[in-house]
Formats: C-alpha cells, structure tokens, sequence
C-alpha cells in the first residue's frame, strides 16, 4: 500500500479531503481545523514510520511535517495503542482494516525506541549552556 493510498483510507475514515493531511497552515496558531487533522497526521505518521518503515524524515517529508513533529505522532499512538481503553480498540480495529503488512527495519539501528521503550532517559541538554 502507498503512502498515497495510506493517506486516501485514513482521510476518509475521518471524513476529509485527503490533500489536508498534508496541507501547511500558513496561519499562525492552532484553529479548529488543525484540531480535526492532527489526530488523523498522527495515525498517518505513525503507520508510515512503524508499519511502513520510513524514517522521521521521510513520513515528514510525505505529510508536511518536521521530524519532530512526526515524532510526536508517532509517540502519541504508540500511547493510545498501550493504554488498552476504547480508543486504542478503535484504532486497533481500524489498523486491521488497513490491512497493512508490517515492514521490518533493514538495520536494527532504523527501529525508532523511545526512552520509555529503553528504560533509559537521556539528557540532551548542556549543563553549560545559558
């Protein structure tokens, strides 16, 4: 399945146009509608990052976002799918929909842990700096 096609299925279950998944606000600050297609991006990240196999990079690049942000999509499902509640059955049931053959890493360095994952918390913060 393409990242097209990917994109397709996610914005018709939420009921939008596909094109604004990936569409950049040019405005400043969050509106209604970036509420409505975040949770929607999030799904999308996260199936193009650990089902697909896509780097940060390239799920950013395929939706317009940072890698950063894709990060943080990616995070926040991983955390839905782990809470077991209703939503997390809701997502399940919709990932089996897709249908999506898992892609494993080609290099074990490719397999995005989080800290939570590793049992480790890295500071990335020099103690020096103002």
């Amino acid at each position: 399945m393409t990242t097209r096609e990917i994109l397709s299925r996610i914005a018709r279950a939420y009921g939008l146009e596909p094109a604004l998944l990936t569409a950049k606000n040019p405005r400043t600050g969050r509106t209604r509608q970036d509420i409505a297609v975040s949770h929607p991006r999030q799904l999308a990240a996260f199936i193009l990052v650990d089902l697909k196999g896509r780097t940060l990079h390239g799920a950013g690049s395929d939706l317009g976002l940072s890698h950063t942000t894709v990060l943080y999509g990616v995070r926040k499902i991983r955390r839905i799918l782990a809470s077991g509640g209703p939503p997390a059955h809701a997502l399940e049931r919709f990932l089996a929909d897709l249908q999506i053959e898992k892609k494993a890493p080609t290099r074990p360095r490719d397999r995005l842990l989080l800290p939570e994952e590793t049992g480790e918390l890295k500071k990335w913060q020099d103690p020096n700096a103002v």
